[in-house]
């Protein structure tokens, strides 16, 4: 099923006013969720509409507090009081830009933030480097060699600025699997290509329907993996008195820790630039793996070709989560939207 970007975006923002939020706020988030899709992360994207509407109703999510600003030489607190996360991050970033003298910031109590992408690319678009931390969520995932889950899927991003306004990009879960992914795979009957999960005997699985019967996704990597995202949890809520993962009141919530620099104040801005763009062009020069025929992509080019060619062609949806999504703001919001 192929939807336009624009028509995409305009039901979403209309599905979030019935919701209660204001016109320019669902805009922001409509925005965010359908970039995600329009870059192959449909993990991300609208799906995420069944779980807002669920913890906007079970009064999780709070609609448009005012979120607290709290700094102190160049570091940052802010308190997003449960406030949609992309609304969060959308005025933390704006803060940032205004307020150059900030290094560290730790943002405590935002409901789920989306693809954290988003907003190291839009630092780096402001000449930042930025590394982001992000736990909670709700505990999804077991450390290594335990089969219970008790620590969230905790990604992390890391974006910075390259000549000719590109930017290097990447963002990934420190699961094996985002949770979102496995979701997505349960809903469309598919088998996951590898056993990521633990089912709640211990027992290694591909059947994405386990992990929601008890089952854990693994860390990826093993014991390098689980220690990466216990170093999350601790970075991003610990440090700051903050719940973890594994508390009932953390599953709908993000904390998050992100440190942000200009390059130009290390080293001259020209040179560390060239440096980058040889180390790629090294790369690329790489012999490929016997068996190997695609090309050779550096982390976030997959995700820019997507979203050039769902710009161009449009956004190839499960028609399945459309019909789901169209019924439930037909049912209970009195939504009729016509694609």
């Amino acid at each position: 099923m192929i939807l336009k970007e624009k028509k995409t975006k305009k039901f979403i923002t209309l599905f979030l006013e019935k919701l209660k939020l204001k016109k320019k706020d669902a805009k922001i988030i409509s925005e965010y969720l359908v970039n995600s899709d329009m870059a192959g992360h449909f993990s991300h994207g609208i799906n995420r509409m069944f779980q807002y509407e669920r913890s906007i109703e079970k009064k999780i999510i709070s609609i448009s507090p005012k979120i607290k600003f709290y700094k102190k030489n160049n570091f940052l607190q802010v308190d997003g009081k449960f406030n949609f996360g992309q609304l969060v991050m959308r005025q933390v970033c704006d803060y940032l830009k205004k307020n150059k003298s900030i290094n560290f910031v730790s943002i405590i109590n935002a409901a789920h933030i989306g693809r954290l992408s988003d907003y190291v690319e839009e630092m780096a678009k402001s000449g930042y480097t930025s590394l982001f931390f992000v736990s909670g969520g709700g505990p999804n995932v077991s450390p290594f060699s335990i089969k219970n889950r008790m620590i969230g899927t905790n990604p992390f991003a890391f974006a910075t600025p390259l000549k000719n306004k590109n930017i290097f990009v990447t963002d990934f879960s420190s699961s094996a699997l985002a949770e979102g992914k496995i979701n997505i795979a349960m809903k469309e009957k598919k088998i996951l290509s590898e056993k990521v999960i633990i089912d709640a005997l211990g027992r290694e699985t591909n059947i994405p329907k386990e992990l929601y019967k008890g089952g854990a996704i693994k860390p990826f990597g093993g014991h390098k993996g689980s220690a990466f995202s216990i170093v999350i949890e601790i970075l991003s809520g610990l440090l700051f008195s903050q719940n973890v993962s594994f508390k009932k009141s953390y599953h709908d919530g993000n904390n998050c820790f992100l440190i942000l620099f200009k390059n130009q104040k290390f080293a001259q801005k020209n040179k560390t630039q060239e440096q980058i763009n040889s180390f790629f062009k090294k790369i690329r020069s790489g012999r490929k793996i016997k068996g190997y025929k695609k090309k050779i992509y550096l982390p976030g080019e997959i995700e820019k070709e997507n979203y050039k060619r769902s710009k161009k062609k449009g956004i190839k949806y499960n028609p399945k989560i459309i019909k789901e999504l169209l019924k439930l703001a037909h049912k209970k919001y009195n939504l009729d939207y016509k694609f």
